[in-house]
């Protein structure tokens, strides 16, 4: 079984990629990190897209995700998906969202996928992103999510029942400090309470710790004032929340 976990980058989010590669590599010996740095997007929200519609050739199932998504290595994600897959019978593993703007017509961008998926897909994926190249869509914030349950719909693999994804990101997902900065900290930490267990809290400690960590952190945060930012909210958060019990929910996928 041949596996790999993809994102796509472009703009303020190519400075992602280093710290992308670094925790998927240490959480997921053994799986390919794959990262397409996209130089000229028509769109803003172009490389959003495109991760969701491109081919990723020659493995057996991708885990498709955001770039500023910090995996760690306390679950294991390809194990839980399968799961889902064997359950659903279904080509792919992921979730609608729920009562959120425009839920019903959205799968998430976190998308576990097959060869089987991309085969049946390819007809409704090429076409939309067709019309990504032509700046038709990726315009917008939820471009993506939509195209995905379009693709999903015309090509008849079925939609998965809606259900609580473990761990909701299967990491710690700095678009959130990102999204909530804004309304302050306090905000801010309530939103990763719900998103980020004592155990992921305990592991991304762990690696912030690393010197090699430090020393490749370094040049991104020197490139990224942004991504600095948040890495310093994540990590005074999680020295706090990491002297909490742990969740035992999640220590089934470990």
């Amino acid at each position: 079984m041949k596996s790999a976990i993809f994102t796509a980058v472009s703009g303020a989010y190519i400075y992602y990629a280093p710290l992308f590669r670094f925790c998927s590599e240490l959480s997921y010996p053994g799986v390919d990190v794959v990262i397409h740095t996209l130089d000229d997007s028509p769109t803003p929200f172009f490389a959003a897209v495109c991760r969701l519609l491109y081919e990723v050739d020659g493995y057996d199932e991708v885990y498709v995700t955001d770039a500023d998504m910090i995996h760690l290595p306390t679950i294991d994600l390809f194990r839980y998906h399968r799961e889902r897959m064997e359950a659903t019978g279904l080509c792919y593993s992921n979730s609608p969202r729920g009562h959120e703007h425009r839920g019903a017509e959205r799968l998430t961008g976190l998308h576990f996928c097959t060869k089987e998926w991309y085969k049946r897909t390819k007809k409704s994926r090429t076409a939309l992103m067709e019309k990504a190249l032509r700046g038709e869509i990726g315009g917008s914030r939820f471009d993506d999510e939509l195209a995905l349950m379009q693709v999903a719909v015309e090509s008849g693999v079925g939609i998965p029942p809606r259900e609580r994804l473990i761990g909701r990101h299967m990491g710690a997902h700095l678009g959130t400090i990102r999204c909530y900065l804004s309304h302050g900290i306090r905000e801010v930490e309530s939103q990763l309470r719900v998103r980020v267990t004592v155990e992921q809290a305990e592991a991304w400690n762990d690696i912030v710790d690393m010197p090699k960590f430090r020393e490749m952190v370094r040049g991104v945060c020197e490139k990224s004032p942004m991504i600095a930012e948040q890495l310093e909210v994540l990590e005074r958060f999680t020295r706090k929340w990491a002297t909490k019990k742990t969740d035992r929910y999640y220590l089934k996928y470990r």
